[in-house]
């Protein structure tokens, strides 16, 4: 078991290193990998399928208290977040992976509303691995972009939490302050 986890930890930092380098689709896939291995492997180990441990993380206030206190105290991915926001009350994001005939229409409600956006994130990604996400397509683009901006605060912070042995309920404001300052 110990051998097992060690080579997901080793996983998990190099899909995460390749999430740095390349253009957004890539980025976002590789992100989104180390993302569902933390996911699965670390914090909701019990989850069957992904969309199991997304339901879970979205009921996760702790980690989304961490999570919009890192928001907060960075401008640029704050005014990634409104940008999404009003580009979604304009035009909501179609889930165009699912064959049925009523599409869902996914906005954000404001810069609180959590568990739109880890299902914009999830939507997104879902879109891009079962639907038709063209990386030529500037709304395609624009929308793999800001799934790919917010999640990686969210993944670093994950990532910290693994690191500093915290669990996803633990909100330890001091440790995380500092982890968030110094970032991973």
């Amino acid at each position: 078991m110990e051998e097992e986890n060690s080579n997901y930890n080793s996983l998990i930092f190099s899909w995460y290193k390749k999430a740095t380098a390349e253009d957004y689709f890539s980025k976002f896939i590789f992100l989104d990998l180390a993302f569902v291995a933390l996911l699965r492997k670390k914090y909701f180990v019990n989850s069957k399928f992904d969309g199991d441990a997304i339901k879970s993380l979205k009921k996760a206030d702790k980690i989304k208290q961490v999570y919009f206190e890192f928001i907060k105290k960075n401008r640029e991915i704050e005014a990634i977040f409104e940008k999404l926001i009003q580009e979604l009350n304009r035009e909501p994001l179609k889930n165009i992976s699912r064959n049925n005939e009523t599409l869902e229409r996914l906005s954000i409600k404001d810069k609180e509303d959590w568990e739109n956006l880890i299902h914009f994130i999830y939507t997104v990604r879902n879109n891009l691995f079962h639907g038709e996400k063209n990386p030529e397509e500037f709304r395609d683009l624009n929308m793999v972009y800001y799934a790919y901006e917010l999640l990686k605060p969210l993944v670093e912070i994950l990532i910290s939490y693994h690191s500093n042995d915290l669990d996803i309920e633990d909100y330890n404001l001091r440790k995380m302050k500092e982890v968030i300052k110094n970032g991973i």
